[in-house]
């Protein structure tokens, strides 16, 4: 499936005619690729209805995919593989190597997760004013886990929650690494609404710490 799509793309690039910069993939991909495979390269699902493939099969950005040497994937679009016809004589190298050099940098990848992680560490502050993220847990988040983050018994009934869903002090939620709280705070989960661009991630790094000492 994951050749099928490599193929797909380099097959909708080729059939409306190539005429962007040898091996400038942001170009080719702009006019040829993004109808199928959308802005983010994560899949167009109106293409994937039409093709009568799962959208994950026009999915550019996934694990799977960008795992693969770049080897390999001049390889199989070269030569062609299962329902993917080969390019060799169709596409100059060049160009080939152009799309999949952009077709990574949409995707993600350790050097790319590795600045994230980074990026968090800079913005974790070196001190925690516990004071300060007391009267911001007060704000944000007294309301459904209550005043000591055990969980309101209110809001417990009101969302036939799991009260332990709603203790942020137990063992199971402060088990949990600094990396995935910050994720659930920051992007949210279930019925929790996401607070990334509400609050600050240095604020968020406050807050963890502040139910950390709460244990």
């Amino acid at each position: 499936m994951k050749m099928f799509k490599l193929g797909l793309g380099l097959v909708v690039l080729v059939a409306v005619g190539y005429s962007a910069m040898a091996g400038d993939g942001s170009s080719i991909y702009s006019s040829k690729c993004i109808s199928c495979h959308g802005k983010d390269a994560k899949g167009n699902p109106a293409m994937a209805k039409m093709f009568k493939v799962p959208n994950s099969a026009l999915d550019l950005t996934d694990k799977e995919t960008l795992d693969k040497k770049d080897e390999d994937l001049m390889t199989v679009t070269s030569k062609g593989k299962g329902k993917m016809p080969g390019f060799a004589g169709k596409l100059k190298d060049e160009e080939i190597t152009g799309v999949i050099s952009y077709m990574r940098s949409m995707g993600s990848s350790p050097a790319k997760e590795e600045k994230k992680k980074e990026k968090k560490a800079e913005s974790k502050p070196a001190s925690v004013d516990l004071a300060a993220a007391a009267k911001l847990f007060g704000g944000k988040c007294a309301t459904c886990h209550g005043k000591d983050a055990k969980g309101s018994p209110v809001m417990v009934k009101m969302f036939k929650a799991d009260p332990a869903v709603m203790n942020l002090t137990s063992e199971k939620t402060l088990g949990e690494t600094d990396e995935a709280l910050f994720t659930v705070i920051s992007k949210g989960r279930g019925k929790m609404p996401a607070y990334g661009g509400k609050i600050k991630d240095e604020e968020i790094h406050s807050l963890i710490a502040y139910l950390r000492s709460l244990k």
